[in-house]
């Protein structure tokens, strides 16, 4: 059996989730973010997940970087998250929902967080959609005063 430690990462982690990288252009997604929270009040994240596809997808979780996480902690979620657990892979909290979003639709997460920490705390939320190896990155960036 080959290590997963000698492939590149992006590939060693669609591996370990028994998967392979296919063509993500059947969904999209939109985040709505403060850029600007005030420490200790909280605040929500909305991330609208399009399936442009013919048939129901299911958005399999989000995958928010540890670097965003370094100055706000994850609160709530809307839906509620099925699980959370760390994937040190690629550094990301892996919140895990299984959501079906008809064909043509859409479904919506709010979390809502809190700023711990001072400054500014940029990352990526993967967004993944019928298997935990196909999913599309968006930027977050979110400034704590």
């Amino acid at each position: 059996m080959r290590s997963l430690l000698l492939l590149p990462p992006l590939a060693a982690l669609a591996l370990a989730c028994g998967g392979v990288f296919e063509g993500t252009d059947d969904f999209s997604a939109v985040i709505d973010a403060p850029a600007v929270v005030t420490k200790g009040a909280p605040f929500t994240v909305t991330i609208t997940v399009m399936n442009t596809a013919n048939e129901p997808q299911r958005l399999d979780s989000l995958d928010i970087d540890d670097a965003w996480l370094q100055g706000l902690t994850l609160t709530a979620s809307s839906p509620p998250y099925k699980e959370a657990m760390h994937v040190p892979i690629d550094n990301t909290w892996s919140y895990s929902y299984s959501e079906l979003i008809p064909a043509g639709g859409s479904s919506t997460i709010t979390l809502t967080a809190t700023g711990v920490q001072t400054g500014t705390f940029r990352g990526e939320v993967d967004v993944c959609v019928g298997g935990m190896a196909r999913f599309r990155s968006y930027p977050l960036v979110t400034t704590v005063e």
